[in-house]
């Protein structure tokens, strides 16, 4: 399992970031290095989070500093089923490489923001030259925007963050 965690600031509130790649059958997480950025964690029964001969993933945390926090787990088919629709396939293993030099600034081409469903809607109404009508409650999930840029070209992922509840009852 390999781990990458940043704090960063979106639309003026601190965030911190955690990403993992939990290995599967496909060695995903293997493929990622022994660089600075990722940082290896042992894997096993006794691991938080274990899953069984399960597939590769990319697991998503984000707590902004009040505490609350947002998270998504994407499978490597899901990651390259979405990279394929935008017509720049990558596997989970470059994913995850895009998305730490993003966290990190290190990538010059791809960058990260992180957006609520009806900043979403705004952008793709702007987008369309039309008018946003703000939304009625419901916007409670995030979305981690990895957006690949080269100079003919502008991609975007959309990873969708659910929030997470406080499970003590109170």
């Amino acid at each position: 399992m390999m781990e990458y965690t940043r704090s960063l600031e979106f639309h003026g509130r601190r965030y911190e970031v955690a990403c993992v790649v939990r290995d599967g059958a496909r060695g995903e997480a293997g493929d990622l290095g022994s660089g600075d950025a990722w940082s290896a964690h042992a894997e096993g029964a006794d691991a938080p989070g274990y899953v069984a001969a399960g597939e590769a993933e990319l697991i998503v945390d984000v707590e902004r500093e009040d505490g609350r926090r947002w998270s998504g787990a994407f499978t490597a088919d899901y990651v390259e089923a979405l990279t394929a629709k935008t017509g720049n396939y990558k596997k989970l293993s470059v994913f995850a490489r895009m998305l730490a030099g993003a966290l990190d600034g290190s990538a010059d081409s791809v960058y990260v923001d992180l957006l609520t469903a009806g900043d979403l809607e705004a952008l793709r109404a702007r987008k369309r030259g039309q008018a946003s009508s703000p939304r009625e409650g419901g916007d409670d999930k995030r979305y981690l925007i990895v957006t690949y840029a080269v100079e003919f070209d502008r991609v975007h992922y959309p990873l969708p963050l659910l929030p997470e509840v406080d499970g003590d009852g109170d």
